[in-house]
């Protein structure tokens, strides 16, 4: 049968230009065997072919009752027989495979609305292990974005751009997918993020993209193209979610005079941008502007106690302790919260982090000294 096919005037028409047919001789339920490399020197024998390698697809007992092939092989849980196929299908010349992909995956968009969501991701699943190429990784990335399996449409959104990575529509995708993940999830991938984003560019970003960019934004270069993005289009400079962004910009950029002349009125409304102004003004040795935006600014959560706790920490030289406790008294958040989270937010790890060992002493100085009034 091999050499038939082989030989086959009829298999060279259907080939025209193409490479002559590419054959594979796979052997299939044969028991595994303690010695392969002796047992595969033996049927080479027995079948007496001239061919490079003979591919083996290894008995397995719940091969005998389920044929399905689909397994997450990502998340380690293939059983052994999925190696065969992965390895059997990795050799095959992948202009061999074109139409039989493409089919496949036109197969697989018809029937999402007909076959259960579990068969579903099998599918997809058997097409990532079995061809893991660009077409099949930007229709798992879909297919995970639709039903908000956000980690996974992101590595196969990834996956995707190693090979399309100008393709700017898709990464208009993959930063959608990117602003509705959890944030751990991003930051885990936060350098390859930033990458395709910047190829995107901020002044094509939304503003919750844009914020993530810079959140994520890793050098003083790309956060300066944050701030010129918002400063050159006057529609922008007037929107509160950007102009939000351009303080945050700013402030990571230490432009500290600039941020305190760029700020009007309708900027004290929002409680991040009043933060990293009393920041500014505490930088600029301004501390009585700084004390007053201290004395209301609100606080969400305790998470935000340790920056404005910084803020202080840079007035510790331009306003005395009696003051600084005065902040901390008629600030109620804040107050409330050194009362109830005060050993918590020590052995938080954004604490741990700091390097600055005298912020530490002095935030421990301050609490024992609050303990005991």
């Amino acid at each position: 049968m091999y050499e038939i096919i082989k030989n086959s005037q009829l298999v060279k028409e259907i080939r025209g230009d193409r490479p002559k047919v590419d054959l594979r001789v796979v052997l299939t339920r044969v028991p595994r065997q303690p010695e392969p490399e002796a047992f595969d020197r033996k049927m080479k024998l027995r079948l007496n072919l001239e061919v490079p390698r003979l591919y083996y697809l290894w008995a397995d007992s719940e091969l005998a009752t389920d044929e399905y092939l689909a397994m997450d092989n990502s998340a380690g849980k293939g059983r052994i027989i999925l190696a065969d196929y992965v390895e059997l299908f990795a050799t095959l010349n992948p202009e061999d495979t074109v139409g039989y992909v493409k089919s496949r995956l036109a197969l697989f968009r018809e029937g999402l609305t007909l076959r259960k969501e579990a068969d579903s991701r099998r599918v997809i699943q058997e097409l990532l292990t079995l061809f893991p190429r660009a077409e099949v990784y930007l229709e798992a990335a879909r297919y995970y974005r639709l039903v908000k399996e956000h980690e996974e449409s992101i590595v196969s959104y990834l996956n995707y751009l190693k090979s399309a990575p100008n393709h700017k529509e898709i990464i208009l995708e993959f930063a959608e997918v990117c602003v509705a993940a959890p944030q751990a999830t991003v930051t885990e991938r936060g350098e390859s993020v930033v990458r395709h984003l910047s190829t995107l560019g901020p002044s094509l970003m939304e503003p919750q993209v844009l914020s993530l960019f810079c959140t994520l934004a890793s050098s003083p270069e790309q956060l300066q193209l944050i701030v010129a993005s918002i400063e050159d289009d006057p529609a922008k400079l007037t929107a509160q979610q950007f102009r939000g962004i351009l303080f945050r910009a700013l402030g990571e950029l230490q432009q500290w005079d600039k941020l305190v002349a760029s700020a009007t009125d309708i900027d004290l409304k929002d409680v991040v941008v009043q933060r990293i102004l009393a920041k500014a003004y505490a930088k600029l040795h301004a501390p009585e502007k700084a004390l007053q935006i201290l004395h209301r600014l609100p606080l969400r959560d305790p998470t935000e106690v340790l920056p404005l706790m910084e803020i202080l920490y840079d007035l510790r030289a331009d306003a005395n302790k009696s003051e600084i406790r005065k902040v901390i008294k008629e600030n109620r958040h804040l107050d409330n919260y050194l009362n109830h989270y005060a050993a918590s937010l020590m052995e938080h790890p954004s604490f741990a982090r700091r390097k600055d060992g005298e912020f530490r002493s002095w935030f421990r100085e301050l609490l024992d000294e609050k303990k005991a009034v």
